[in-house]
């Protein structure tokens, strides 16, 4: 024969009457079983520490009554310079504060090792405020095609990478033009500006009967500048690029790849 008996029970969150199910049944609804535990998850957020621990600290002595001891537990200390117990650790750990270690539990600190402390702590100096320069010259995306000859996708990719500030106005993306102007220094595209006279990749193979791969080879090796034109890459004439090459030795032919 099934067991009728009804078990009334009072809802722990909102204190109402309630025929449970089970004995163990403590809240009268679902809604009531998801407050309680948000209002639990927010206590452990809130109060890492065990329930014992917070009992612990209200029974400690009042700040008047720490003024008249000459031994102190961390956590009297703490209270005493208003600061928390791993504070404390941390400056006995440090060295700065001098304690007794009377158990494994137990650590006992003198009123004269807290002044001494104090005495021969440095002066506090209030660290520099760092302020913020604001950005006023901007480039847009087409200023920055334009004057460095790269693709749409590289421009984002640069600022990504980078962390460029950006800020979009009517519709316009804008960079600021300080941060593209230091990488693009830094690949040496203003030193470049300065070149006037250039090769093309075809008449370096038509006048020195190179090979492209030798051609790039000889390039990256030497680091001779180079500029991105409409077609091809160009180098520098500058650097006499023709004397270089025959004086290395390292001359290769366009069909036979043959070392003269």
């Amino acid at each position: 024969m099934a067991n009728k008996l009804e078990i009334q029970k009072i809802c722990e969150c909102c204190r109402k009457i309630f025929i449970a199910q089970k004995t163990t049944t403590r809240y009268c609804s679902h809604a009531c079983n998801n407050k309680a535990y948000k209002e639990k998850k927010r206590k452990e957020k809130y109060f890492p520490y065990p329930e014992d621990y917070y009992v612990d600290r209200q029974k400690l002595p009042s700040k008047e009554e720490l003024q008249k001891q000459e031994f102190f537990t961390v956590a009297e200390a703490a209270k005493l310079l208003g600061i928390c117990r791993q504070t404390v650790y941390n400056l006995i750990y440090e060295g700065k504060l001098e304690a007794a270690q009377v158990t494994n539990r137990l650590c006992i600190i003198r009123r004269k090792d807290i002044d001494s402390m104090c005495d021969y702590a440095g002066v506090h100096r209030a660290k520099a405020v760092r302020t913020s320069t604001p950005v006023t010259e901007f480039y847009t995306v087409e200023d920055i095609k334009t004057r460095f000859n790269i693709k749409e996708s590289w421009i984002f990719k640069i600022a990504r990478e980078n962390n460029v500030p950006k800020t979009l106005r009517h519709g316009k993306t804008y960079f600021a033009k300080k941060p593209f102007d230091n990488y693009f220094k830094k690949k040496g595209f203003f030193e470049n500006e300065k070149i006037s006279e250039w090769y093309s990749v075809k008449e370096i193979q038509d006048k020195y009967a190179l090979s492209l791969p030798a051609i790039y080879s000889f390039v990256s090796e030497r680091n001779i500048p180079q500029k991105r034109g409409e077609k091809c890459f160009l180098f520098t004439e500058a650097f006499r690029f023709g004397e270089r090459i025959y004086n290395s030795g390292i001359l290769y032919r366009r069909r036979s790849n043959a070392k003269i």
